[in-house]
């Protein structure tokens, strides 16, 4: 049985309580305009909600009861909900399509499963209520809030507590249930958010992330840490914790500076670290020389170099001890004094203390290759950004960073030293956009920076 409103008919319902009970189809709106009167409330028992026409809910609310186990939200035109409530005896509410809601979700019992759609909470207009291990939100969640120097502003009650002394701007915030995973197969819980600010710089923020026990995926509360991504969620840095309460759930840090997207992990086991940022190699003096950076590495024990005459067999070639634990940036080099004739290939494999190991990208030098390394990273840069290249003398060289029109916003002097060279720039204070670097005195080509 299902409950029809056809083209050109409008159905209005008052202020009194309108029950659909035990629907095989549920409400289905084909063509026309189903519209909620004032403060009507509309309660679907057992059933489903389709629009093909159009939904007009004023300042109504929906229910969502029984214990049906195929209850979906589905609409083929842009569906919104002034307020909604999820209270069913068994079961979950399953969306079909991407919703917004400009009032108040409450969730009572059953779980609201986006299915890989988003539900948007608009401009600080919708909010989340009684979100429990039994009836919570499973998806993609998006709102924006206008935070001008926030103090534990929670956003559309989604469970993250900003605090800051600098004025964010409009600011998107999204919250998803993506197990965070790194390149070494490090995992976090089953939440993350993506901060979007107008300004990100100089924030000196303080986050408070909370979670639920349903989304540890069996990481014990008591090491869990933050740890950020500006690559949305490529790589991660630990920035640890200031404080947390495992009775209310939530992890708490200061002093962080640029919001990205955050997610908590263990602190100590199958964390989220970052182990390798580049692995790159060039010909100097008639060897091989190859360098690495690692950043947060976490319980690393060495590095194995492995090489190869036909980039399909490799054997060891030697290896360099880590530099152990450390959050910062690290850097490594090894030289293979005697290349073989022709083409070297070779691989870095990152052995940890409890055995696990993985391989880097593979490196390939023939005799022809140049001195010519630059790489910089990252790119695009929030914060800061790093170059790699390579000197065949030590020199004084002039660093220039122009903007898109042309004009000079960076100038620095740099004592080069022969061989590979570090450079950090900082760009924190650079405006979103295109910029070019120049190395004024130097046979090196322009690189492009994208700040964010």
């Amino acid at each position: 049985m299902q409950y029809n409103f056809f083209k050109n008919l409008a159905t209005v319902f008052a202020a009194a309580i309108v029950a659909l009970p035990a629907l095989a189809q549920g409400l289905v709106v084909t063509g026309g305009n189903l519209v909620m009167a004032d403060t009507g409330k509309l309660v679907i028992d057992k059933g489903r909600f389709t629009n093909n026409g159009s939904f007009i809910p004023a300042k109504g609310t929906v229910f969502f009861t029984g214990n049906d186990a195929n209850t979906f939200i589905t609409s083929t035109t842009p569906l919104a909900f002034h307020n909604l409530t999820i209270s069913k005896q068994a079961n979950d509410v399953t969306l079909n399509s991407n919703v917004s809601l400009d009032g108040l979700l409450k969730m009572v019992n059953g779980n609201l499963q986006l299915n890989n759609y988003t539900l948007d909470l608009g401009v600080d207009v919708g909010s989340i209520a009684g979100e429990t291990e039994t009836a919570h939100v499973i998806g993609n969640i998006s709102i924006k809030s206008n935070l001008n120097y926030p103090t534990a502003a929670n956003p559309g009650n989604i469970g993250i507590e900003i605090t800051s002394a600098a004025n964010l701007g409009i600011t998107e915030i999204k919250r998803g249930h993506v197990q965070p995973i790194s390149p070494t197969g490090g995992k976090g819980i089953l939440r993350y958010y993506d901060i979007i600010p107008a300004n990100n710089t100089a924030l000196n923020a303080s986050i408070k992330f909370y979670y639920l026990d349903d989304e540890l995926a069996g990481i014990n509360k008591t090491e869990l840490a933050l740890f950020e991504s500006n690559d949305n969620g490529g790589t991660w840095i630990k920035l640890g914790k200031d404080d947390s309460d495992i009775v209310h759930d939530w992890v708490f840090k200061t002093g962080i500076n640029t919001l990205n997207r955050f997610a908590l992990a263990s602190a100590t086991h199958n964390a989220l670290p970052l182990t390798l940022l580049y692995f790159e190699g060039q010909k100097i003096g008639g060897q091989d020389v190859l360098y690495w950076s690692t950043q947060n590495e976490l319980n690393t024990s060495h590095f194995d170099i492995e090489r190869s005459g036909d980039g399909i067999s490799f054997k060891l070639l030697g290896t360099v001890a880590s530099k152990g634990n450390n959050v910062n940036t690290q850097y490594y080099q090894f030289a293979d004094a005697k290349p073989i004739t022709g083409t070297n290939y070779y691989r870095l494999k990152q052995v940890d203390k409890n055995g696990r190991f993985t391989y880097s990208n593979v490196v390939t030098l023939k005799a022809e290759t140049l001195n010519k390394l630059v790489q910089l990273f990252p790119n695009p840069a929030r914060n800061k950004a790093t170059v790699i290249f390579y000197s065949e003398k030590e020199q004084d060289c002039v660093v220039d960073c122009f903007d898109a029109a042309g004009k000079l916003v960076g100038h620095q002097l740099v004592h080069v030293q022969p061989g590979v060279n570090n450079l950090n720039l900082d760009v924190s204070r650079y405006a979103a956009g295109t910029y070019s670097i120049k190395f004024e005195n130097m046979n090196m080509q322009t690189l492009k920076l994208l700040k964010q």
